[in-house]
């Protein structure tokens, strides 16, 4: 029953139009990735794909991605509620399964997907209640990716902004530093955002006739 399941709550968080119905899919999925971790990977019963060896065959889960692409989409949501509960499915599956430190986390598209999704929310600044949740996800990343965050998901996350040169992405990319506590990951994050917003302005203000 879990795939049908999980197909259905994705349909309901993209298409639905009833804020109750996407906050219910997500708490769905959240049931489903906390309970029944073994219908997304059949093999992994313990903790045997938390590793740091980049050699090791990447448990793929078609399904998992599914699921993944569904609470991210509730990231945009108008609806704060929304927003709420897809803010909690990550970090349920942070402190349950420890996602971050996972292959399929870490070595697919989910990673750098994930941390476009949460910078995304911080740089529209609508859901401004939510950033410290958001700040804290990010900094949870970064600490448990052993360096992946700083070396692989930000410059993915810096190719991703079009309005940025490349000289503009390597300044940031440095400016960024590698933080070492949550304060001054907050502080780096921040200055990120802003000064992304900053070059965007540049680029309408350079545009108009």
């Amino acid at each position: 029953m879990v795939i049908p399941t999980v197909e259905l709550c994705v349909k309901y968080i993209i298409e639905g139009e009833n804020p109750e119905i996407r906050v219910l899919a997500l708490v769905t999925l959240r049931e489903a990735l906390s309970r029944q971790w073994n219908i997304f990977f059949p093999a992994d019963t313990s903790e045997a794909y938390v590793t740091k060896d980049p050699n090791q065959v990447i448990p793929d889960s078609p399904l998992f991605r599914r699921a993944i692409e569904g609470i991210l989409f509730a990231l945009t949501d108008n609806e704060p509620g929304v927003v709420d509960a897809a803010l909690t499915d990550m970090e349920m599956m942070d402190s349950n399964r420890r996602l971050f430190t996972r292959p399929a986390f870490r070595w697919t598209e989910v990673g750098p997907s994930t941390i476009k999704s949460l910078f995304g929310v911080l740089m529209a600044r609508i859901h401004t209640a939510y950033a410290d949740r958001i700040r804290f996800l990010l900094s949870r990343i970064s600490e448990t990716s052993d360096g992946m965050f700083i070396d692989h998901f930000l410059p993915q996350l810096l190719k991703s902004q079009m309005h940025l040169t490349d000289e503009e992405r390597k300044e940031l990319q440095e400016q960024f530093g590698r933080p070492t506590d949550a304060q001054s990951f907050n502080t780096a994050a921040d200055a990120l955002t802003n000064d992304i917003a900053y070059y965007a302005a540049i680029r309408r203000q350079t545009e108009l006739p």
